[in-house]
């Protein structure tokens, strides 16, 4: 009967506290430019090109 106990109060510990982890499946970035005299871009992530290319003063 003892044993029946332990194995019950173990098995609801995990119904209780179940061991789960949560993690992002990959983390990302988001990151805003301000250009000059253009003002704030819109938000990229993850790598893309922010800003303006080819446009120097």
């Amino acid at each position: 009967m003892k044993k029946v106990s332990v194995l019950l109060v173990f098995l609801l510990g995990f119904v209780v506290f179940p061991v789960t982890v949560f993690a992002a499946s990959s983390p990302s970035v988001s990151y805003q430019t301000n250009v000059q005299s253009q003002g704030r871009q819109s938000w990229k992530t993850n790598a893309q090109t922010s800003g303006t290319t080819g446009k120097g003063k």
